[in-house]
């Protein structure tokens, strides 16, 4: 059990530096939303991704692959990204 919350722990903060980044450095995002909005956007989005990962890890008994990772991510990302923003 310590070595899964490890693990949590570990993927969140990947996770988070990376999209923070990638999402704070975007001068679009960065004129509409306040830090505190990008940061709490930034945590839910992470948040997803990794129970995503963490469950299907459990449920298959082992870590997942880059490309696995990747999937999930990709499969968030879609399905933010059609429910967000409607124009």
């Amino acid at each position: 059990h310590e070595k899964r919350l490890d693990r949590k722990r570990k993927l969140t903060e990947i996770f988070y530096r990376r999209f923070y980044s990638l999402i704070k450095d975007n001068p679009k995002v960065r004129r509409i939303l306040t830090e505190k909005e990008i940061e709490n956007g930034t945590y839910t989005l992470v948040n997803r991704i990794v129970e995503e990962i963490m469950a299907k890890e459990q449920k298959i008994g082992r870590e997942l692959t880059v490309e696995e990772i990747k999937e999930i991510i990709m499969k968030i990302l879609n399905e933010l990204s059609s429910t967000s923003y409607i124009g």
